[in-house]
C-alpha cells in the first residue's frame, strides 16, 4: 500500500518539474525564434519588426509550439498567417546565452512575400 503511495508521489513530483523545466525551455526557444523571425520573415511589415512579441502569438502543443502572426492582435483580421513552427524536440537544442541549434521551420506564407 505504501508503496502505491510512493509511486503515485513520485509521479506527480516527477511531473511538476517536468513542467517547469518544459516552461523555461519554450521561454528560451521563443525569445530566439522571435529573433529569428524578424531576420527571416519577409511577410512581417518594417514596423512591427520592432515590437514583434505583440504580433507573434504562440500555441503550444504536445508535438510544439506554432508561431502565429497577427497583424492588429486586438481584432480578428484577415491578415493574421502562421508564420513558424518549432518541434518539441528542437526546443530541448536551445540555451539561454547560446542560442538554439537549430531554427524554427518557417511556413510558405512567411517566406511568400520576399519572392
Amino acid at each position: 500500500m505504501l508503496r502505491r503511495i510512493g509511486v503515485g508521489v513520485g509521479m506527480v513530483v516527477a511531473a511538476v518539474i517536468a513542467n517547469g523545466f518544459l516552461s523555461d525551455v519554450r521561454k528560451i526557444s521563443m525569445t530566439y525564434d522571435l529573433a529569428y523571425f524578424v531576420r527571416n520573415c519577409p511577410a512581417i511589415p518594417t514596423e512591427h519588426r520592432e515590437e514583434i512579441s505583440k504580433h507573434i502569438l504562440a500555441d503550444a502543443e504536445f508535438d510544439g509550439t506554432l508561431y502565429i502572426y497577427e497583424n492588429d492582435p486586438a481584432s480578428a483580421t484577415a491578415k493574421a498567417f502562421e508564420a513558424g513552427f518549432r518541434g518539441r524536440m528542437s526546443e530541448f537544442l536551445c540555451a539561454p546565452g547560446l542560442g538554439c541549434l537549430l531554427p524554427p521551420a518557417l511556413s510558405a506564407d512567411c517566406t511568400a512575400a520576399g519572392t
